[in-house]
């Protein structure tokens, strides 16, 4: 801890220990979302991929358009 409260420019190892579990909490959480986000798209349905693929195409075209206005 006292490694970290000097590497970090922290005042006590109590400074150090928020950090490293605030990280810490903020990382889980980041992981956390990150695993919902590929089990929804994991369990999308064939019709509602091919309906995400229509939409991204369209979004595409349009902002070819949209740059070619420019």
């Amino acid at each position: 801890m006292d490694d970290l409260a000097k590497r970090r420019g922290l005042s006590s190892r109590s400074r150090a220990l928020e950090a490293a579990l605030s990280y810490w909490i903020t990382e889980q959480e980041r992981r956390r979302v990150e695993e919902e986000v590929e089990a929804y798209y994991r369990g999308r349905t064939s019709p509602e991929k091919r309906e995400d693929k229509e939409w991204a195409e369209f979004a595409s075209r349009s902002a070819r358009h949209l740059e070619a206005d420019e």
